[in-house]
């Protein structure tokens, strides 16, 4: 856990450079999407794509970040006309454009046409090139609707691309809790603790689902423990959160303070 964060703030520090270095920006939006921590990878992306205006893997890795708070507003709009640009740019053939039609996928899914989304879904999973984030989105709709075979088909094909994403592992757990079969918990518990493990029992969707799997086995003292965990995450966060709050209030009145002052 200590390398981990080592690596991160050493990262946070190469990406407040003045020479900006794209991977750097990725791999820390990686990270923190690893701990669950979508506003924080949100904003690092958002930074990259903006220093690398052409990039199309940072500008989709920034929509996904940005979807996964719910983001709606004018940098959720920004970001799709952005995308609808770069697309023009790239080949029927090329991997670029179902990354991008992945990130389009998700935002028809979420506040536009979900007929559309679907579709859009199911063309980028048919390919060869899709991303693992269409197959985590595709996996998602297959849970939602009771479709267990399909997800856990879609997930196997996805750990064969990113065998270390603790999403996939959590996913995979929540499949065998939503099945409904007794001999099938142990296997929940196991994936969702390995899922615990790779994201550092940081991410609350991680931590979330190993929950539910002691649950469902009947371990309350075990489940309390996991439980216990999830909360003071979610303190942790909340704090967090009203810290960015305080400072933007700060910001805010010492951005009128200057405004009176120059007149």
């Amino acid at each position: 856990m200590n390398d981990h964060l080592r690596a991160r703030n050493v990262l946070y520090e190469v990406v407040a450079d003045q020479t900006p270095i794209k991977d750097a920006f990725l791999l820390l939006g990686k990270i923190e999407t690893g701990f669950g921590n979508h506003a924080a990878a949100a904003k690092v992306l958002r930074a990259g794509s903006n220093a690398f205006p052409t990039d199309i893997q940072l500008a989709c890795a920034y929509g996904h970040a940005l979807l996964s708070i719910g983001a709606a507003g004018r940098f959720a709009t920004e970001l799709r006309e952005k995308l609808s640009r770069l697309r023009r740019e790239v080949a029927l053939t090329d991997s670029s454009y179902f990354t991008i039609e992945g990130v389009r996928a998700r935002f028809e899914l979420l506040f536009g046409d979900r007929k559309l989304g679907e579709q859009l879904l199911a063309r980028v999973v048919a390919s060869d090139m899709a991303p693992v984030e269409a197959m985590i989105l595709q996996t998602e709709l297959f849970l939602e609707s009771g479709r267990i075979l399909p997800a856990r088909l879609q997930l196997r094909r996805a750990m064969e691309s990113s065998s270390r994403d603790p999403k996939l592992y959590a996913l995979m757990a929540r499949s065998y809790i939503l099945s409904g079969e007794e001999e099938e918990i142990g296997w929940a518990v196991q994936l969702a603790t390995i899922a615990c493990q790779r994201s550092y029992w940081q991410n609350p969707e991680c931590v979330r689902a190993l929950m539910e799997a002691y649950e469902r086995t009947g371990d309350e003292a075990a489940g309390l423990l996991v439980r216990k965990q999830l909360i003071q995450i979610s303190i942790h966060r909340e704090l967090k959160l009203d810290e960015i709050r305080k400072l933007r209030v700060k910001i805010e009145k010492l951005g009128e303070l200057t405004r009176d002052a120059e007149t």
